[in-house]
């Protein structure tokens, strides 16, 4: 229900709704994520929110719908970001393909909140994290390694992303326990 769009998160909220939220509210609300971004392990921050069992990730890896609610999500997460996604339209197909993602014409007014860190992080570095895996459990690799070869990028112009990006390397590399 919840991965389709179809019903609401124990608060409510339809994913429709959270996808129009403005970044302020993106940026403040923290028990959203878990929701259209579910993994297979439990948050330690949000105690309710869905995991993805074998059986779930399953059925949901193969609905078209879940998919297509997956790639909205990541396509707002990027841009509250300050990140643009890049899709190559298949003629006679219903299906998005990922080209690129990329630095959006408002980058700079997202720095201060999603890029920079006053001690050893950012939140919003686990959420990135919490979206590359997600996105690989689901079979979106191509979307989660064209998000990483991004992240990369900015930490090659000089963002302190240095712990971060070999977490994230991780989540985007490590081979994925087949359980279904």
């Amino acid at each position: 229900g919840c991965l389709r769009g179809t019903q609401p998160d124990p608060k409510g909220r339809l994913l429709v709704d959270i996808l129009k939220w403005d970044d302020d509210r993106m940026e403040k609300v923290h028990d959203y994520i878990q929701w259209i971004f579910p993994t297979n392990e439990a948050s330690k921050h949000n105690l309710g929110a869905p995991l993805l069992t074998p059986q779930l990730r399953k059925r949901a890896a193969t609905d078209p719908q879940v998919l297509a609610c997956l790639r909205l999500s990541f396509e707002r997460f990027c841009a509250f970001l300050g990140l643009e996604v890049l899709w190559d339209e298949d003629e006679g197909s219903d299906v998005k393909r990922i080209a690129r993602v990329k630095q959006a014409e408002f980058f700079e007014s997202r720095i201060q909140v999603c890029w920079h860190t006053k001690v050893v992080g950012n939140h919003n570095w686990l959420r990135v994290s919490r979206v590359l895996h997600c996105l690989r459990l689901l079979g979106l690799e191509a979307e989660a390694a064209t998000f990483m070869v991004c992240l990369e990028d900015l930490h090659d112009q000089g963002y302190p992303l240095s712990n971060a990006v070999k977490h994230w390397r991780k989540r985007a590399s490590t081979p994925l326990e087949q359980d279904f």
